[in-house]
């Protein structure tokens, strides 16, 4: 039987769905105060405050939910800054 070393696999970090800075960014190109990127998301206003300001990490839902509110008000989100 294999030990417990060797039944973990390793992975790759992925990078966060979205950081703070873009969050904030995102939200000025579209004008929302946080409490309406709150509202479109489904979330507490003091998630996206506490996030913007690096007082908390959301789960990944929570991400994953400001992330597509802010993709469905209009904002494209393009891989490492490169729009082909």
């Amino acid at each position: 039987m294999n030990s417990p070393e060797q039944l973990v696999l390793p992975f790759k970090q992925e990078p966060p769905i979205i950081t703070a800075a873009q969050c904030r960014a995102a939200r000025a190109l579209l004008n929302w105060k946080q409490w309406q990127l709150a509202k479109h998301a489904g979330l507490a206003t003091s998630t996206v405050a506490d996030f913007e300001r690096g007082v908390r990490q959301p789960i990944a839902d929570n991400l994953t939910a400001m992330r597509a509110a802010l993709t469905r008000g209009g904002v494209v989100f393009i891989p490492n800054g490169v729009h082909t």
